[in-house]
């Protein structure tokens, strides 16, 4: 029954007391007619995204802004060839973003409301295919500046950035 389904959508502020986090679980690619998951503004939504996001290979909208996410964005993104809206802003992801993720040829990386990353740790350079539409100045790019930034982040800085003045990134981790 489940793997007839297309969208799944939680949305607003999922709340039970007794839960700590919730998680993204890797079987969600068992859900494989999905073409909308929608997973918005949950706090307790934690952890990272999960391989195997990138087996739901018809999935066209991937909205999971607005919770509280970590890690990097799996290089599984890639396989999501007929995905047209990409939101993951407003939560804790870091790292740089996979070349893979340039298999998306129908995202408008120009439009905020196809793409959207503003407000994670992810690390500039952006891949090529969206390098031009992202302002590195700008509101997509993070939230390098006047924040606490977690130690993954300064490793990214570190060892992955090669624009030191990008997002302001010449007084972090000093």
């Amino acid at each position: 029954a489940f793997g007839r389904l297309t969208t799944f959508r939680i949305y607003h502020e999922y709340y039970e007391p007794a839960l700590e986090e919730i998680l993204i679980p890797e079987n969600i690619s068992n859900l494989d007619s999905l073409t909308s998951l929608i997973l918005e503004q949950n706090p307790k939504l934690s952890g990272s995204i999960p391989e195997g996001i990138g087996n739901l290979t018809i999935l066209t909208v991937l909205s999971l802004q607005d919770n509280n996410l970590t890690g990097e964005l799996p290089d599984s993104i890639g396989n999501l060839i007929n995905l047209s809206t990409l939101k993951l802003r407003n939560n804790q992801l870091s790292g740089e973003i996979p070349e893979s993720i340039c298999n998306l040829t129908t995202m408008d990386w120009s439009s905020s409301s196809s793409f959207n990353i503003e407000n994670n740790y992810l690390c500039p350079p952006f891949p090529e295919c969206m390098s031009d539409d992202i302002d590195y100045y700008g509101e997509q790019c993070g939230r390098f500046v006047n924040d606490d930034i977690p130690p993954e982040a300064c490793d990214c800085v570190l060892t992955g950035c090669t624009d030191i003045d990008a997002c302001n990134l010449t007084s972090l981790c000093s």
